[in-house]
């Protein structure tokens, strides 16, 4: 004989499953990257969210280099959400993160409420450059890492 759950059986089912999910996953931390990606990182934390573009207009890099030879990821930051986005469009991959790392990485790049930064992190998890007033370019962006150290190394080897 078959039992059926019904709606209160299921419900209970789905919570004991998000427990038991949620309690053996790790937060994801930033220093979980090094050494795997470049992080465009767009803290757009301004009040005024007619100006916000998730991602602020930044998934162009994604399709510019769409190889992943310079393996970037993308950072966003809003005051609602932060995440981490790799990959292309088809195969994109969102990474959420806890609101320690959030609050570590508004540090590093000295963002605030109010005001929107655009940061470049290296390989090896330091800022690189850090845009205050003006948005660069994806061929800012590129040429900066394409004069990297270890990018130029990179590119020897390829």
């Amino acid at each position: 004989m078959k039992k059926r759950l019904g709606i209160f059986g299921y419900a209970c089912a789905a919570t004991l499953a998000s427990l038991t999910l949620g309690a053996s996953a790790d937060p994801v931390k930033f220093q979980d990257f090094r050494w795997q990606n470049r992080f465009i990182v767009d803290c757009d934390l301004r009040d005024d969210d007619a100006d916000r573009k998730p991602g602020g207009g930044f998934f162009g890099i994604f399709a510019a280099d769409e190889d992943n030879e310079r393996r970037l990821a993308l950072l966003v930051m809003s005051p609602e959400d932060w995440m981490i986005l790799r990959g292309q469009d088809d195969e994109r991959e969102r990474i959420r993160f806890d609101q320690d790392e959030r609050a570590r990485m508004m540090s590093l790049l000295n963002c605030s409420d109010g005001e929107r930064v655009i940061g470049l992190i290296g390989l090896d998890g330091g800022v690189k450059r850090v845009w205050r007033d003006d948005i660069p370019s994806v061929e800012e962006i590129y040429a900066l890492i394409d004069a990297m150290p270890m990018r130029v190394q990179e590119m020897r080897r390829d």
